[in-house]
């Protein structure tokens, strides 16, 4: 998968399996794709769409506050709740780890995009394991937790390893 814009671009393969294993949760639309001297790069492009948002983090879990909904432009007008989310995306920070999800907010989906960091993509393992069985290659997963799941968490101290790894003096 290779991302333009952030609009993931697929291969034929891709496709296939995410076809199967979560039909109806995205759409392709076919993308030729090509060299800097324009020749065209083979095999079977498309670019993806995953057609659901989920508001999926857990964010009591994660240690954070839910962020405020925004209502109102800078200028004191009032936002439709398409504005909002365009705004709020356009303003999107990386979450950071570890990140957890309410997989019952999920529900049953096998892909999604989540409403407070939409540029990502989130999928289950069920979808990636498919994925790396097709030979889909050059995939960058992170693992997500869930209360039932948590993340394992190192604890360097009771380890009794230093946080700060000091630089050999020369």
């Amino acid at each position: 998968m290779h991302a333009s814009g952030e609009v993931p671009i697929v291969t034929a393969t891709f496709k296939s399996v995410v076809e199967g294993v979560a039909p109806g949760e995205a759409e392709f639309r076919p993308f030729a794709m090509r060299w800097p001297d324009d020749e065209p790069v083979a095999g079977e492009w498309y670019l993806m769409n995953v057609l659901n948002i989920v508001d999926c983090f857990d964010f009591e879990r994660m240690g954070k506050q839910r962020p405020a909904p925004l209502k109102h432009s800078i200028t004191g007008e009032e936002l439709t709740p398409l504005e909002a989310w365009l705004h709020e995306r356009s303003a999107q920070h990386p979450q950071t780890p570890p990140v957890y999800v309410d997989p019952e907010l999920v529900g049953g989906l096998q892909i999604w995009r989540p409403l407070q960091h939409s540029h990502s993509l989130f999928c289950t393992s069920e979808l990636l394991k498919a994925l790396k069985a097709a030979g889909v290659r050059r995939l960058h997963a992170a693992r997500l937790g869930t209360r039932d799941d948590p993340i394992p968490v190192i604890d360097w101290e009771a380890l009794g390893t230093p946080l700060l790894i000091k630089r050999p003096s020369l």
